[in-house]
């Protein structure tokens, strides 16, 4: 005698687990590599902002600082990357901004002069 009652086989649930571990498998590496790319504009954004700053403090003191609190520079809530004014002196400047976006060994470093020249020293994201 047949009950009323239908579900599903263990195969059925099997497969339907397999396809959606496998849609995961593509799905998450494309996510974490799209999120890095977003998080590389960061030092971009930032670098605008010391570049001004910077270009300020010159024509107050007639001289750039490697002093980013002397500036004002303050990042509000979690930043990705850390700031370092590598070299400041009357003439020029050198800022770089280095950040880990991807949890390996491999720091993302970005630098800033004072032409306002943004350089890609070593990218974090494997293509």
């Amino acid at each position: 005698m047949k009950s009323g009652i239908h579900g599903f086989t263990l195969i059925e649930l099997l497969i339907a687990l397999s396809i959606i571990a496998i849609l995961l498998g593509i799905a998450i590496p494309s996510y974490i590599h799209i999120r890095a790319k977003v998080l590389q504009s960061e030092p971009q954004v930032n670098f605008a902002t010391l570049l001004s700053l910077e270009l300020v403090y010159k024509g107050q003191y007639q001289t750039f600082t490697s002093d980013l609190q002397a500036l004002g520079f303050n990042l509000d809530g979690k930043a990705c990357y850390t700031y370092t004014v590598l070299e400041a002196t009357r003439d020029h400047f050198l800022i770089q901004a280095s950040g880990n976006l991807d949890l390996d060994s491999t720091l993302d470093i970005w630098t800033l002069d004072h032409e306002g020249r943004i350089r890609h020293i070593r990218n974090d994201i494997a293509e």
